[in-house]
């Protein structure tokens, strides 16, 4: 997903780029702060499915002892 999203905030700003004539580093400037926020994404995603996971698992044993 998150490879799509970059695509196409690159696409797009390609074209604004072009459109408003801003120097070709912007281009370059995007390309970099993409590849710099992608171990982020990477992370985030880590913590919050391993979130997710101790909360499932927890809740799970909450049934269990209500159950018994």
């Amino acid at each position: 997903m998150y490879l799509i999203a970059s695509w196409v905030l690159l696409q797009f700003g390609e074209t604004v780029i072009d459109l408003m004539e801003l120097p070709n580093w912007f281009g370059r400037a995007l390309i970099v702060l993409l590849l710099l926020g992608f171990p982020f994404v990477i992370l985030f995603v880590w913590v919050f499915d391993t979130t997710t996971r101790e909360l499932s698992s927890a809740v799970n044993e909450n049934d269990r002892q209500a159950l018994q």
